[in-house]
């Protein structure tokens, strides 16, 4: 499927040195799994900006686009902690058809779970599709531990629970394990290392400086 005009406009912006999202080719950094890639830090797009409205702007249109309005009156939209906690609250208010935003915090550093709250609306609003808001995606880790804590405090209604990525950069094998069924707006596959071999022939072998892992 052609990527939307508008979706195309807003890659570019995003990926563009001026937005500082998107490490340049002197940095990398250490993810939480040990590898080393280049980073997109979508917590760079601070709210009130022109980019971040332009991307709620086109998370609404997207998610218009996959779910007939029908659909998204009786759906949650889930924030994975905590990026997308913010854009799953304004896309909500964007789409402006019913849908509530849920959010998601981590215990102790831990994967990303539903709040306490978000446990109790979810089971009074009983909604038929929830649908799980990731801004980055490299292996599916944070958006399937959300997935399972949405499933463990489903109401009887929930029929539906899928994944939203604003940019997908590897290959989602944690969701594929669990048979979700998962959308992308943007499509960048970036290629990452074992530190070994990015020491070998990456990008620390090229000089990229590297910026260590730090738990959240």
């Amino acid at each position: 499927m052609m990527q939307p005009a508008g979706i195309a406009s807003f890659e570019t912006r995003l990926f563009s040195p001026e937005a500082g999202v998107y490490d340049p080719p002197e940095i990398h950094h250490e993810f939480n799994q040990g590898l080393h890639g280049r980073k997109a830090d979508l917590d760079a797009v601070l709210e009130g900006t022109e980019l971040y409205e332009e991307w709620t702007d086109n998370e609404a249109d997207f998610i218009s686009r996959l779910y007939p309005k029908k659909l998204l009156g009786r759906a949650v939209l889930v924030g994975v902690a905590n990026g997308t906690n913010r854009i799953a609250r304004d896309t909500a208010d964007k789409l402006d058809c019913g849908a509530i935003a849920l959010e998601t915090h981590k215990i102790n550093g831990d994967k990303p779970v539903l709040t306490p709250e978000a446990i109790e609306l979810l089971q009074e609003i009983g909604p038929s599709l929830a649908v799980v808001l990731e801004d980055v995606a490299t292996r599916g880790t944070n958006s399937a531990a959300v997935v399972g804590s949405v499933h463990a405090a489903r109401p009887s209604s929930l029929r539906t629970i899928e994944v939203v990525n604003t940019v997908q950069r590897g290959v989602l094998e944690w969701l594929e394990a669990i048979g979700v069924t998962h959308h992308s707006m943007i499509k960048r596959l970036s290629k990452d290392y074992q530190p070994a071999d990015c020491i070998k022939n990456g990008y620390c072998a090229n000089g990229s400086h590297l910026v260590k892992y730090k738990k959240s």
